[in-house]
C-alpha cells in the first residue's frame, strides 16, 4: 500500500471533478495488471499529477533529473513513484529503471515528445518503442486536453477551464517495426483520441 500516493491520488481527483469539469473516456481499455506503458501527450506540469489522479493503477513516473535536486522535493517524489531522467541524450539508469519496473509488471507513464509541446509535430523520440521491444509491455495511448488552458507555461496559479483525459487501446510493437515507426505510431494514436 501506499498511503501518501492514494492521499495525493484522492485529493487530485477531487479538485479536478470539483474545480475542471473532470471528463474520462476509455478507461476500459486499460489492462488492471500486467506491464504497461503509458504514453500521453504533455502541455502542462499538471500532466503527471491528473493523469496519476485519473489512472486506475499506481503509476510510476519518469520525470526531469532537475525536480530531484531538492532533497526534500525529490524524496517526496520518490514516494509518489517517480524516478529521475537525465535529458538531452540517452539515460542509461533510468532506462533500466523504467525496464526493471515493467519486469515488475508496473505501469510506467512516458511523455513520448520528451518535453512540453501543444503540436503533435514535434519530434517523438524512440524510447516507446525501445522498452515495448525490450519488455513485451503493451502501450496505452492517452490525451489530456485542457491542462495547457489550466496551467500553461509560466503560469503559477492554475486558471479556469476544463479536463478531459481520453484512452485508447493498447498497441503493441510489431516485429517489423523500429523504435522510431512504433514512437510514431503511438504518437498519432494519442492525437487522434478526443
Amino acid at each position: 500500500m501506499y498511503p501518501l500516493y492514494v492521499f495525493c491520488k484522492i485529493t487530485v481527483r477531487w479538485l479536478l471533478h470539483l474545480f475542471f469539469g473532470l471528463r474520462i473516456s476509455g478507461a476500459e481499455h486499460i489492462p488492471r495488471n500486467g506491464a504497461l506503458i503509458v504514453a500521453a501527450n504533455h502541455m502542462s506540469n499538471f500532466d503527471p499529477p491528473v493523469l496519476g489522479a485519473v489512472f486506475p493503477r499506481r503509476l510510476n513516473f519518469v520525470a526531469k533529473e532537475e525536480l530531484f535536486r531538492n532533497a526534500l522535493f525529490g524524496a517526496f517524489l520518490r514516494q509518489l513513484g517517480a524516478f529521475p531522467l537525465r535529458r538531452g541524450g540517452a539515460d542509461a539508469g533510468s532506462i533500466k529503471e523504467a525496464v526493471r519496473r515493467l519486469r515488475d509488471d508496473r505501469a510506467v507513464l512516458i511523455f513520448p515528445q520528451g518535453t512540453r509541446t501543444v503540436s503533435p509535430g514535434n519530434r517523438v523520440r524512440a524510447g516507446v518503442g525501445f522498452l515495448a521491444a525490450k519488455t513485451g509491455a503493451a502501450v496505452i495511448p492517452a490525451r489530456i486536453i485542457g491542462t495547457d488552458i489550466i496551467l500553461p507555461r509560466g503560469a503559477k496559479y492554475p486558471r479556469c477551464g476544463t479536463v478531459k483525459v481520453a484512452f485508447g487501446k493498447p498497441l503493441r510493437i510489431k516485429n517489423s517495426e523500429s523504435y522510431e515507426d512504433f514512437s510514431e505510431r503511438v504518437l498519432g494514436e494519442i492525437f487522434n483520441l478526443c
